[in-house]
């Protein structure tokens, strides 16, 4: 599996859009911006985190997957939210999506395995505070009329 690198940092980044790319096997510019039709200085906002898991999963749909969130959504997640993440990651038996605060300061995506820090797709790395358990879920209808298709 190829590692892929964000190529917009700071807030309004693209390392969801990495972590996918890497997750689904392709490049970084093959993701578009789930930014779209969002205002940067309000990212807090309720109605700009629907818009971007909005754009997001309208993204996914295309490949057979949406996204899943689990956890908190928090800048300061408490010790007790932190371990719940990594012990649920380290029974999942495929790399994930971990979401949470970086070094930066910013909510930042990176891939996990085994409870792990797998992949931090920013150029200085740094992980995250583990905040939320982030999967791509197969959507069964579009899988089932591709194999009506194959049939």
């Amino acid at each position: 599996m190829k590692k892929v690198m964000q190529t917009i940092t700071g807030l309004g980044g693209n390392c969801e859009g990495a972590t996918i790319a890497t997750l689904l096997g392709l490049n970084i510019e093959d993701i578009p911006s789930f930014w779209e039709g969002i205002d940067i200085k309000t990212t807090d906002a309720d109605e700009s985190g629907a818009i971007y898991q909005e754009n997001l999963n309208r993204f996914l749909r295309q490949h057979g997957y949406k996204m899943l969130n689990l956890g908190v959504d928090s800048k300061n997640p408490s010790q007790a939210e932190q371990d719940w993440v990594i012990t649920i990651s380290r029974h999942l038996k495929v790399k994930h999506l971990v979401a949470g605060p970086s070094p930066r300061g910013y909510n930042h995506s990176v891939i996990y395995e085994n409870g792990e820090l797998w992949h931090d797709p920013h150029p200085e790395g740094g992980g995250v505070i583990p905040c939320q358990i982030c999967m791509l879920v197969p959507m069964f209808d579009v899988l089932q009329s591709e194999l009506k298709e194959v049939s």
